[in-house]
């Protein structure tokens, strides 16, 4: 018999305040599978792109906006 929902909720936030990356991993597996398995399309603000992986995509805007 599978755990309550609200234990199997506890026990999740347990981890990801313990693992900082937990979280962002976790955020980033919700996107893929969003566009993956449901055919969506995601905008996603550069706040949170940031967060999805730090120094990542600003280094990418950076290079995009000094291309002529």
């Amino acid at each position: 018999m599978a755990p309550p929902i609200t234990h199997v909720s506890v026990y999740a936030a347990e981890i990801y305040a313990k693992r900082s990356g937990a979280m962002q991993l976790r955020a980033m597996n919700l996107v893929f599978e969003a566009t993956t398995a449901r055919g969506m399309t995601i905008v996603v603000p550069s706040a949170m792109a940031d967060r999805l992986n730090p120094g990542g995509s600003s280094a990418i805007l950076g290079a995009v906006a000094t291309q002529p």
